[in-house]
């Protein structure tokens, strides 16, 4: 990097689709995670169910790979989870100890006590053939380093206030220089206060020595006003590892990666922690300045949905379903649609907005989208439902800030059901369209939930839903709409029958009446 440059970082909008693609491991370690590789850090994340992976909508698919081409030569590599996992160690650790596993120990117990680690390789050469993986030379005269350490955002840390936050600090350092105040940095003046997600962007500097500093630990601490400060829980990576890897020498960019923070009375991860690391020569560091990062500046935006209509739409009642639509980017409040009732074909009409206000860079972009089925006794039924990835129209539009709007043009959306076919057949379809407005474009237009006022851009008409389609709570639609049409002939010669039978009665009774008057 030259000097002052910016380096664009992936965020978490990126992240979601780096995730499931472990070819982007294999071409930069050359293969992923080796099984047989002992992982010192529980993947906790196998105990998890994986959603889908979200749908991109038509139109936004070349969007995403013009962005993806054009970035490639700027934009640092990232990956989930710590980059231990994806390329093997040079060196194979054992752990030391003192005592007995059985004997005479305090109280007949076990005496066993860890006293340190001893780290070695052993290779198994041809009898004519004595050279070392790695030189020697290297391995038995340290030399100077120098750290630098990129911090970018934690997630969700475990809280340790009583208001459910905490107030994040950084403490590094390595396992050679703890009791060194010139090893040891203490960040306790950059708190991130009330938070479970702290943005630190900074870059921390140390000099090591290798092969020596093996360890370097890096902890978050929860800053207390009145009382001892906390440990919320801490990543250590191990140095020589790296430095003594091809696969990450190799590497023209270290990439960013995804820390669990453990805390060593607990086994459950106590947050996790985005960063990179550099390790370079006391040269090298000289001639490179450090790289300037920083969270980039929030832009406010509109997105507007609109949902056309529905098709296919299996039934969840016996031969129709009252079907609604409700919709929500990740992190915002749901809306629904008005209730096309008693959907005899699958089918459903709307033409409804919905409006929500965002903030890009987007944590998560995704679009969710539901299909219900209404029931008056019993709680509604989920038809079905689908997740569109918004990544490719969120940069986009945050890239091009000049541009006022953003479209993704009207278009069916497939939505499946785990629990039918395995997800795999569409259980319905919806027609949807999506607009990404800047706050000042959506201030010029504005526009009104449903088909409420103001309606335009565009203009939602009422839609033209078939007679069946009523409220069955409504007993004016009810006797208009089917009593009415099935039963006509019936109520009109009923309601003759009873016009008949209550004028007999008063006739009669005006004949007598009239009969039993005496002249004058």
């Amino acid at each position: 990097a030259g000097d002052g440059a910016r380096v664009p970082l992936l965020g978490a909008q990126d992240r979601g689709s780096q995730a499931n693609k472990p070819t982007i491991l294999g071409k930069v370690f050359g293969g992923g995670h080796d099984p047989d590789l002992p992982v010192s850090i529980p993947d906790m994340t196998a105990k998890t169910v994986r959603e889908p992976e979200p749908q991109v909508p038509l139109g936004l698919e070349v969007v995403e790979k013009e962005l993806e081409t054009a970035d490639a030569p700027n934009v640092r590599p990232s990956v989930p989870h710590e980059l231990e996992r994806y390329f093997r160690s040079s060196f194979t650790s054992w752990r030391l100890t003192r005592g007995k596993n059985m004997g005479m120990g305090a109280l007949g117990k076990a005496s066993l006590a860890p006293c340190g680690n001893l780290k070695g390789q052993i290779t198994v050469q041809e009898a004519d053939k004595h050279d070392a993986p790695i030189p020697l030379t290297d391995l038995y005269q340290p030399r100077p380093y120098v750290l630098r350490a990129y911090l970018l955002r934690g997630f969700s840390m475990q809280p340790k206030d009583s208001n459910g936050l905490v107030d994040c600090y950084v403490v590094m350092y390595t396992n050679g220089s703890k009791g060194n105040k010139q090893g040891l940095i203490d960040d306790v003046k950059n708190v991130k206060m009330k938070t479970l997600n702290p943005s630190f962007y900074k870059c921390y500097e140390m000099p090591v020595s290798l092969p020596g500093d093996s360890e370097l630990v890096i902890e978050i601490w929860d800053w207390d006003k009145v009382g001892r400060n906390e440990l919320v829980g801490r990543t250590i990576i191990d140095l020589e590892n790296r430095q003594y890897s091809e696969s990450w020498r190799d590497l023209p960019q270290k990439p960013i990666e995804i820390r669990q923070l453990w805390h060593p009375q607990s086994s459950i991860t106590q947050g996790q922690l985005e960063m990179w690391l550099d390790i370079m020569t006391p040269e090298e560091a000289t001639s490179i300045p450090k790289i300037l990062i920083s969270p980039p500046v929030p832009r406010n935006y509109e997105l507007r949905v609109i949902v056309w209509n529905t098709k296919d739409c299996a039934f969840r009642d016996a031969k129709m379903s009252d079907i609604f639509v409700v919709c929500y980017p990740e992190g915002k409040a749901p809306q629904k649609t008005d209730i096309h009732w008693r959907s005899e074909t699958g089918e459903g009409m709307f033409n409804w907005r919905m409006v929500w206000p965002v903030t890009l860079p987007y944590k998560i972009p995704r679009l969710k989208i539901q299909l219900w089925d209404k029931d008056l006794l019993n709680p509604d039924d989920v038809i079905a439902e689908a997740s569109l990835n918004l990544a490719g129209l969120f940069k986009k539009a945050f890239k091009n800030e000049d541009t006022p709007s953003f479209s993704v043009s009207k278009q069916f959306i497939a939505l499946t059901h785990p629990n039918y076919f395995n997800g795999t057949k569409a259980q319905g379809q919806v027609e949807i369209s999506i607009e990404l407005l800047t706050e000042a474009e959506a201030r010029s237009k504005p526009v009104g939930l449903g088909r409420s006022a103001p309606n335009q851009h565009p203009e939602l008409p009422k839609p033209n839903r078939p007679e069946t389609s009523f409220n069955p709570l409504n007993p004016f639609s009810f006797i208009s709409k089917v009593f009415w049409k099935q039963h006509r002939g019936k109520a009109i010669a009923c309601c003759v029958c009873l016009l008949i039978c209550v004028l007999i009665p008063i006739i009669t009774m005006a004949i007598k009446l009239a009969r039993s008057v005496v002249p004058i």
